[in-house]
Formats: C-alpha cells, sequence, structure tokens
C-alpha cells in the first residue's frame, strides 16, 4: 500500500447539516476509519452503527456517510483522533528497514503532531510574547476543587474564594434577568434577611416607596420641579405608597394639590432627608396662595398623614408654605417652614392634628401668624420653635378651636407670641387649651392675649397657662404677661414674665367681662424686690370690680394688686368668691392704698376670705365705705398691714359685712 503525503490541514472540521444531509467530507488525512472521531451536537457517535468512512490512508482525505440523514442546524464535528502509541515489533534487531514501515512510522508521528498543534489551540495559554517566565501551572487539585480560576497580580492562575455555587447563582440571575422585559426588575426575586422574611421581586419592592425624582424632579433650584412633584404626589397618595423627596433644592411656582388618599383609613406619608437644608422645597411667587395644599374633596374629616423631614420656603411673593383643610390626625414632625407672608402652616377644620419638632422662620415682614388652627380640635403642638419679626403679627394664632395643648418649645420676636381667640368669633370660642412650658423673648407687644376677638363674655374658656418664661432682653418697656379679655376659667400658674434687665409684666384684665381668673404662684421681673405677678386693671380706681368672680367655681384663689401708684382708696374694688368657701387675696401696692370693702358679698355665711400683704401699703379700713362687704376689725379701727401679715375674715349674712376672724 502507498503511503500517503500528509498535508497541512488541521485534524478538524465542522459542519451545520442541512436538513436529511448525510455525506460530510474529511478533508485531512486520516491512517485509519478508527483515526476519526464523530459528534453531533456535541455527542459522539459510532463507526459502522451511525456513520461510515472511506478514504483512509489516502491524500486529502475522504468522506463521512451517516446512515440516517441528519436535522437541519445540527453541528457535526470531525476530529482526528490517532492513538498516541507506537507499534515496537516492526523493528528487529540486525533487521531490514523497509522504506514504507519507516513512512507509516513517520506519517503517524505527523498525524499526531497536527493533533497537538490543533489542541494546543484549544488550550489556555500565555502570548510567547510575554515577558518574564510565566508560571502557568494551575493550583493544585484539592485547592482549585469547586472554585473558580482566576489570576493573581502577575497573571499566573489561581484559585479564587468563589466557588462554583457562588457562580450558579450569579448565572441564576444574570439569566432571569435577562429574560425580564426591558427596564423591569418583576422577575428579579428579592429576599429579606430574618427569620419568617417573605420572598418578594426588586419590582415590587421598589415601588413600595414613590420618589419625586422617578417623575423626572432635578433639585437643583433652577428646573421648575412643579409638574413632577405633583405627578409623584398623584401616584403616591391616591396608591397609598410613601413619597420619598431627596436631598436638594425644588423649585415649585404654584400650589401642590395633595389628592384624596385612595383608602381613607391610611393616608400617607411624605418624607425627605433633613429639615435642614437637606430637602427643601422652594415655593416660588405670588401664585403660591396655599402652598402644599390638603382638602377634602367631601367636606369631610380624611385621614391625612405625615409629613417629616423636609424644609418648606417662600420666597418671591409665596404667601403660605402648607395648608390642610378637613382632615384626621394630620401629623408633622421635623418640618422647616421658611419666609411666609402670611402663614408657614394654617390648620383649618382639622381634628387631633399634630405639629412636633418643627420649625417656623418669618420672612422678617409683616403678616399673620406662622402656625395658625382654625376650627381645630384636640391639637397638640409641641416642641416647636418659632422665630419672627418685630412687625410679625404672631407666632401662634388659634381661632374656634377647642381641646388642645401648646407646650414646650420657643417663640421668639413676634408682636404677640401666642394669640388665642383673636379673629371675629361669631358663635364659636375657643374652650380648655393648655400652654405649658413654653419660651418666650423679645414680644414687642404682650406675650399672651386671649379673646380679642370676642364681643360678647366668656369667649375664651379654662385656659390653662403653666410653666411660662417670658424675656425681654435690653427694654424697659412695661409688657402684658397675659392679656385677657372675655375671659372664663383662665388659670396662670408658676410663670414668669418680664425677665430681663429692666423688662416688667403685668396681666392684663381688659373690661369687666373676666370671669372666675386664677392666678397662682407666678413671679414678674425675676430676680428685683418685686416678685410678685400684677394684675393690671382698666377701671383702675372706679366703682366695678377687679376681678368679677364666677360663682360656677369652688375656692378662687388670686394673687391680685391695685393698680394705681399714688395713694389711693380702694372702695367696693375686690371681690371674694360667691360660690366658693373660701378667698385668698395677695395684696401688692405700689403706694399706700386702704380697702374699704368688697365689690360684693358671698351667698352663704361663713365664707371665709384672706388677705396676704406682700408690702407695708395695704390699709383695711373698719367699716369704711357703707353697705355691705365692709371689714368688721377686732380692734375697732383700721389696720395698716406689715409686709408678710396676714388677716382672716368670715363673711356674716346678717350684717353683710365681713368679721376678722
Amino acid at each position: 500500500m502507498a503511503n500517503p503525503t500528509i498535508g497541512v490541514t488541521t485534524p478538524r472540521i465542522q459542519y451545520t447539516a442541512t436538513a436529511s444531509q448525510t455525506v460530510f467530507t474529511v478533508p485531512f488525512e486520516f491512517l485509519a476509519n478508527a483515526d476519526l472521531a464523530v459528534y453531533v451536537n456535541g455527542v459522539l457517535k459510532t463507526l459502522t452503527t451511525d456513520y461510515t468512512l472511506t478514504g483512509a490512508n489516502t491524500t486529502g482525505g475522504g468522506t463521512l456517510t451517516f446512515v440516517s440523514g441528519r436535522t437541519a442546524g445540527e453541528i457535526v464535528t470531525i476530529l482526528g483522533n490517532l492513538a498516541y502509541s507506537r507499534d515496537t515489533n516492526k523493528y528487529t534487531k540486525y533487521g531490514l528497514l523497509p522504506a514504507e514501515v519507516l513512512e507509516a512510522d513517520f506519517d503517524a508521528m505527523q498525524v499526531q503532531t497536527k493533533q497537538l498543534a490543533r489542541d494546543g489551540q484549544f488550550a489556555l495559554r500565555a502570548p510567547l510574547t510575554d515577558t518574564g517566565t510565566p508560571d502557568m501551572v494551575l493550583p493544585a487539585k484539592a485547592t482549585r476543587a469547586t472554585k473558580v480560576l482566576g489570576f493573581d497580580s502577575d497573571g499566573d492562575p489561581v484559585a479564587s474564594a468563589s466557588t462554583m455555587a457562588d457562580i450558579d447563582t450569579a448565572t441564576q440571575i444574570v439569566n432571569t434577568i435577562g429574560a425580564a422585559p426591558a427596564g423591569s426588575a418583576a422577575n428579579v426575586s428579592y429576599t429579606p434577611a430574618g427569620t419568617g422574611a417573605v420572598s418578594t421581586n426588586v419590582q415590587t419592592k421598589l415601588r413600595e416607596t414613590v420618589s419625586v425624582k422617578d417623575f423626572g424632579a432635578v433639585g437643583d433650584g433652577v428646573t421648575n420641579d412643579t409638574a413632577a412633584i405633583q405627578a409623584a404626589l398623584a401616584v403616591a397618595v391616591t396608591g397609598n405608597r410613601c413619597l420619598f423627596i431627596p436631598a436638594g433644592t425644588y423649585l415649585v411656582t404654584s400650589n401642590l394639590t395633595v389628592p384624596t388618599p385612595a383608602n381613607v383609613q391610611h393616608g400617607f406619608t411624605i418624607f425627605g432627608e433633613n429639615k435642614h437644608n437637606g430637602s427643601i422645597i422652594n415655593f416660588s411667587g405670588a401664585a403660591v396662595t396655599t402652598g402644599l395644599t390638603f382638602s377634602s374633596s367631601v367636606g369631610v374629616y380624611q385621614f391625612w398623614g405625615t409629613v417629616s423631614e423636609l424644609q418648606i420656603s417662600c420666597v418671591s411673593g409665596a404667601k403660605r408654605g402648607m395648608t390642610i383643610t378637613y382632615a384626621h390626625a394630620p401629623t408633622l414632625i421635623n418640618v422647616q417652614f421658611r419666609g411666609a407672608t402670611q402663614a408657614g402652616l394654617y390648620l383649618d377644620n382639622c381634628n387631633q392634628p399634630i405639629v412636633e419638632k418643627c420649625l417656623f422662620i418669618s420672612n422678617g415682614s409683616s403678616g399673620t401668624a406662622q402656625l395658625s388652627l382654625n376650627f381645630c380640635t384636640c391639637f397638640s403642638i409641641k416642641d416647636n420653635y418659632i422665630a419672627g419679626s418685630a412687625t410679625a403679627t404672631s407666632g401662634i394664632d388659634i381661632d374656634r378651636s377647642n381641646t388642645g395643648m401648646i407646650s414646650n418649645g420657643a417663640i421668639e420676636s413676634t408682636g404677640v407670641p401666642i394669640r388665642i381667640c383673636e379673629a371675629t368669633e361669631g358663635t364659636n370660642g375657643c374652650n380648655d387649651i393648655t400652654i405649658q412650658s413654653v419660651n418666650i423673648e423679645n414680644p414687642t407687644n404682650c406675650y399672651i392675649r386671649l379673646g380679642y376677638g370676642w364681643t360678647s363674655t366668656n369667649g375664651v374658656r379654662n385656659v390653662y397657662i403653666l410653666g411660662c418664661r417670658g424675656y425681654v432682653s435690653g427694654s424697659t418697656t412695661a409688657l402684658i404677661g397675659v392679656d385677657m379679655k372675655n375671659c372664663l376659667g383662665v388659670r396662670v400658674v408658676s410663670c414668669q414674665f418680664g425677665l430681663g434687665a429692666g423688662a416688667t409684666a403685668t396681666h392684663n384684665l381688659s373690661g369687666t367681662t373676666n370671669n372666675g381668673i386664677f392666678i397662682a404662684s407666678s413671679r414678674e421681673n425675676f430676680g428685683t424686690s418685686t416678685p410678685w405677678v400684677k394684675v393690671n386693671a382698666v377701671q383702675d380706681v372706679t366703682a366695678t370690680p377687679y376681678m368679677d368672680w364666677s360663682s360656677d367655681f369652688g375656692t378662687n384663689q388670686l394673687l391680685y394688686t391695685a393698680r394705681s401708684a399714688t395713694t389711693s382708696t380702694l372702695d367696693n374694688q375686690i371681690f371674694a368668691a360667691q360660690g366658693g368657701l373660701y378667698s385668698s387675696l395677695a395684696l401688692i401696692n405700689a403706694a399706700p392704698t386702704t380697702i374699704n370693702r368688697t365689690a360684693a358679698i358671698p351667698s352663704r355665711t361663713g365664707t371665709q376670705i384672706t388677705l396676704n400683704a406682700i408690702d407695708a401699703n395695704t390699709t383695711i379700713a373698719h367699716l369704711g365705705g357703707g353697705g355691705t362687704g365692709q371689714f368688721r376689725n377686732l380692734s375697732g379701727a383700721n389696720i395698716t398691714m406689715a409686709a408678710g401679715q396676714t388677716l382672716s375674715y368670715a363673711y356674716d349674712g346678717n350684717t353683710g359685712n365681713w368679721s376678722q376672724i
């Protein structure tokens, strides 16, 4: 048999089969039929069973014929597969060396060499141009088992920390993402950490919160973000989802309307990153009249929700930062309001509103209150700071509202820091309100004003002012501590007004329509020689009593003073409790003052009154002034009380006078 010529063709050929194709050319030499390996789609086929060969040991190759036709698209791979061995029995000592035997061995070696060269093309190898001497030896079997092959800083192979299981997991994620619709994360699973956590998908998780930037808001302070924020509000609130406002300054040029929640039992949440120059909505221009606005579409209380960690600023004529109407339990925590010309926050017809840890900063010009409540019930205003201006009307306005508390916090530099019942009320006053532990600094009018919008008696009922502090720096002006008009049952306890060098304070009862006023343990001008609060009656020394006590209070108590600074005779000026059993009056007079009788008499015999002289300027006349309500002293003469002296009297229904006991 003639020996073939072994050519240079690589012993590998691959075909894509056509439908029913059976014959494929083998373009390289093979010495025997067993020296080929045939694969279809990577599956090894069997000689004779699956295919036959012709052309073995022939120059130029041969032909492969499948027993049955192939399916279109199948990949047919034909490889030279001569075994790497040699028959050593061909040559004997001193024997002949036939040319064809040598040629056959050389042909086999050439075929094997070509196979090695082919296999080298499919092997991982370093370029021959690499610098140095690469160490391409793989790590030991135990080291590389289940690991992923990597390369160190020298480019040499190492076993990485990642395992095949890690790669499988990553592959699943990649395949899942690849299978998901474009731009969707619906098919990517998400499992929260922790026992009992329930798996969901990334799209559902991300959609739990809406961001204004999802709708194109920029937050650079220049781009108009009005439309983007309004769109985000609509989606978040109607879908009962939280609205997130990332850090940035968002320019808004018109009112933003908060839709009515789809489920009125849930409300919604709007939150930013920080109220101090973090997430800022800049309302700009005169078109902004109500700011961030919620009003129930049906005019009944609906759950409103919570706003937190946000700054709402009004610039360039914007009037109001936020308006909430007909809302149940609106809650504002850690929100800053700045620059409003009307009100930073206006609450109207709200039930259980909560305003806590908020900051209100005036724009420095005149205007209404920074925080205003109208027709609100069960409100809580706590731990807030309000900074106004000398021309600002007030810090907090409460009108037509009842059952609430203003506590802690501070109000600084406003005309009247707290006003209650200031608007013209009609038939709706303010009832059951507590003002507790509020620090008030540098007002320009008075510290607290009650009832000036009411035109008849008892417009303000049951107001408790407890533990408040009023301070004025560098002023000698006598400001009014609590200015009361048309009030019933106001109690001022443990307060200090008029603090500061040269500052003084008085309590003012305007007109004859204050009933049941209780003032105790309060001080003015802390640290001076006059350590008690003054009650300043407008009518001075007239026939009208300073305090007209209501008979529906049990024991009425009062720290009381006559206002006049010159020698006076007070006839029919002080009043003892009609309905109560005991009255205690502390008497402070700036000048010598004689008290002849009380303004009216109690309804029952045995009612007692105790007079406590804070200074030495008060004289109790013996049967002075005539009529009922006179004092009958045991000495039968006038008594000029020493500072700290106490006199007690009991009412005698037979004579209509007070008898010293």
